[in-house]
């Protein structure tokens, strides 16, 4: 488990969409295998199980608490009530408001791609995200359960998407 925990955290985030409640998502999914002892298990298991077993667990999260959230509520970004943004999830590692002014338009970049990203469908983000994560065709294929014809057309699909969508916003590629 400690092995996958940043990639784990990182896609739980993809699938909740908002850090702050995906961190309290989080906690509870591990929480939830302490109790059950799925982590010894999940040891001898593979990864593939245990991506498996969180994107349940994310559903459920979902489920549950539908509407006690709202994915529109606006956050500040590290302490930083001026770049408040909507509560959208920040695994693409935007880390706020940086005061020099040459890096501001990286921050742009990284805020648009951010925004590019999460317009897509679920499947092809998560395809995107596990891809950015340095998962192979192959093993995204088998985390997702999906022929490995379907996970190279739709990051195909999704990085023409993402270039029309960043071309669109002024991002030079």
């Amino acid at each position: 488990l400690l092995l996958f925990h940043k990639s784990l955290r990182r896609w739980f985030s993809v699938l909740i969409h908002d850090s702050n409640i995906s961190e309290e998502a989080f906690q509870e999914f591990l929480l939830h295998l302490l109790e059950k002892e799925i982590i010894e298990k999940s040891e001898a298991s593979s990864k593939v199980q245990l991506f498996a077993y969180l994107r349940t667990c994310s559903r459920n999260f979902i489920k549950k608490n539908y509407k006690k959230w709202s994915l529109s509520d606006t956050v500040s970004v590290d302490g930083h009530p001026e770049a408040e943004r909507t509560g959208r999830g920040d695994w693409l590692g935007f880390s706020g408001i940086n005061p020099i002014e040459e890096e501001m338009q990286t921050l742009f970049d990284r805020e648009a791609l951010q925004q590019a990203i999460l317009s897509l469908k679920l499947r092809p983000r998560t395809v995107v995200q596990l891809m950015l994560d340095g998962y192979k065709h192959s093993e995204i294929s088998e985390i997702l359960g999906l022929p490995m014809g379907t996970v190279a057309s739709d990051l195909n699909r999704s990085r023409e998407k993402l270039h029309a969508i960043l071309r669109a916003h002024g991002v030079d590629l």
